[in-house]
């Protein structure tokens, strides 16, 4: 992976990788995508939304989606996991959940949250 890939989101990641692998053409077969979309797709200039063939690409293309230690919640999590957790609002029912909001809340992880207003 090179520096330029380190900055394109991990589907763009795995689309271009699967690509330098293959080919666009059969890149395009493997997702069920037509060939000019995965092109315009892997070269940022797909101008329709690219929820759904990053959805696919992540499916087919991505396996594992890796992990990080959570110090709120004591184990691995994704990013995903991450985003949701963070997301939560602050619990006033427990304290163990309140406490575990109070740890997330100054995570170096959060910053990267898509929710956190």
């Amino acid at each position: 992976m090179t520096a330029k890939n380190e900055a394109l989101p991990r589907w763009r990641v795995l689309l271009a990788d699967e690509i330098n692998r293959t080919s666009v053409t059969d890149t395009a077969k493997r997702i069920g995508y037509a060939r000019a979309s995965v092109s315009l797709a892997n070269s940022g200039k797909y101008t329709a939304s690219t929820d759904r063939i990053e959805a696919r690409v992540l499916e087919i293309l991505g396996g594992p989606e890796p992990t990080f230690f959570c110090p709120a919640q004591g184990t691995s999590i994704t990013q995903r996991g991450c985003d949701t957790f963070c997301a939560r609002p602050m619990p006033t029912a427990s304290p163990r959940a309140l406490r575990q909001w109070q740890i997330c809340q100054s995570c170096i992880h959060r910053e990267d949250c898509k929710n956190v207003e």
